[in-house]
């Protein structure tokens, strides 16, 4: 016969096991684990001040999955002429958030990039992309 502590001990263990079984992460979809064996699509662009159309260095550029199957990808930063490229799941449909020292902002702006939508396509290319960058908004999140 076990004595009470060894019993509520055990009780105890069982119980962190199965909170730990219970926390393991999802594996993923099917539809995300069919996407994820394609070839990514690139998307190349460039952000842009939304008031002066100058080139803007390093703002990083992420690609916003518009759906739960859709992955997301690693950020770009722009270089110094505020050039950036991705490399975005496919089939997939995106549009972009942009982040600078660590805030990201989308706004009811028509121009926001959360309004820029590209669909993309396995192994496939968009180029051209432009972003505007809406400085007053960053700024005045910083005050």
């Amino acid at each position: 016969m076990l004595a009470a502590g060894s019993l509520i001990a055990r009780a105890l263990a069982g119980g962190l096991v199965a909170g730990l079984a219970c926390a393991t992460a999802p594996g993923p979809s099917a539809g995300l684990a069919a996407i994820e064996k394609n070839p990514k699509a690139v998307v190349s662009g460039v952000v842009v001040d939304s008031v002066s159309g100058e080139p803007v260095p390093g703002v990083q550029v992420i690609g916003l999955p518009h759906g739960a199957d859709y992955p997301w990808e690693p950020a770009a930063t722009t270089d110094s002429d505020g050039r950036f490229t991705l490399r975005l799941a496919a089939p997939a449909e995106y549009s972009f958030l942009l982040q600078l020292h660590g805030i990201s902002i989308e706004t009811p702006e028509a121009d926001d990039p959360g309004s820029v939508d590209v669909v993309t396509v396995p192994g496939g290319r968009i180029d051209r992309i432009r972003l505007k960058f809406l400085r007053r908004w960053f700024e005045s999140s910083i005050e």
